[in-house]
């Protein structure tokens, strides 16, 4: 009876150890396939980091430049403002103005 006690200990000791091997080159699989899914996601979202990294580079390169040529029209009209307002030198006194000669 020892025996076969033992026997079935063994047995069911041998077959534990290989459920447990199984479960062990399981997960080592799934791990393994969780690495090359986590890789391509963050392939995937790189890549979509530069598209839209370069899409507001873009954009605010436009946005520079409009401002840049509403700051030079702004400037330009300033000086012709200035140009237009400023007082016009005076003749002397008892001069003849341009204007009655």
């Amino acid at each position: 009876m020892r025996q076969q006690a033992s026997t079935l200990a063994a047995a069911a000791r041998r077959q534990r150890e290989a459920e447990l091997d199984q479960a062990r080159k399981e997960a080592a699989r799934i791990l393994q396939d969780a690495r090359v899914e986590a890789g391509r996601i963050l392939a995937e979202a790189k890549r979509d980091a530069d598209r839209i990294t370069g899409a507001a580079r873009a954009q605010a390169d436009g946005t520079l430049a409009s401002a840049e040529e509403q700051a030079t029209a702004t400037a330009r009209a300033g000086r012709f403002g200035l140009a237009t307002l400023s007082p016009q030198p005076c003749p002397p006194r008892g001069a003849a103005s341009p204007a009655l000669s």
